[in-house]
C-alpha cells in the first residue's frame, strides 16, 4: 500500500515529485514553476524585441491596428492549487484536487479525485 503523503503529493504536484516529501516536494515545484516563468518571460521578451525590428522593416505599417503590435508589460502567468476531502470513512479516503492556471491569456483548469 502507497502511503498517503507519497499519494497526496503525487495527485496534487505529479509523479516527479512523489520520491520526495511533502516539504521537500512543495519546493522542487515552486522552484520549478519560478524556473519555467522565466524561460518562458526571457522568450517574450527576446520575441517582442523581434517583432518590433520586424515592424521596421514594413512601410507604412500602423502599429495600433497591427496584430503585431508588441506589448510592454509580460502577460499574466500563475497558477493555483487546491485541494479538499471529500470522504474519509471506514479507511477510505478520497480527495480532491483542483489546478487552474493561467499562461499569457491561455486558462486552464483540472479537477481530479484520488482515492486511497
Amino acid at each position: 500500500m502507497i502511503p498517503c503523503s507519497v499519494f497526496f503529493v503525487k495527485s496534487m504536484l505529479g509523479q516527479p515529485y512523489d520520491s520526495l516529501a511533502p516539504a521537500e516536494a512543495v519546493k522542487a515545484y515552486v522552484n520549478n514553476y519560478i524556473e519555467n516563468y522565466n524561460y518562458d518571460a526571457t522568450t517574450y521578451r527576446e520575441s517582442a524585441i523581434d517583432m518590433l525590428e520586424m515592424n521596421t522593416l514594413i512601410p507604412g505599417i500602423d502599429l495600433l491596428e497591427s496584430e503585431h503590435f508588441p506589448e510592454d508589460v509580460f502577460y499574466s502567468y500563475y497558477e493555483s492549487l487546491s485541494d479538499s476531502i471529500v470522504f474519509n470513512r471506514s479507511g477510505v479516503l478520497a480527495f480532491q484536487v483542483r489546478q487552474s492556471n493561467n499562461k499569457g491569456g491561455d486558462q486552464h483548469r483540472t479537477i481530479r479525485i484520488a482515492i486511497t
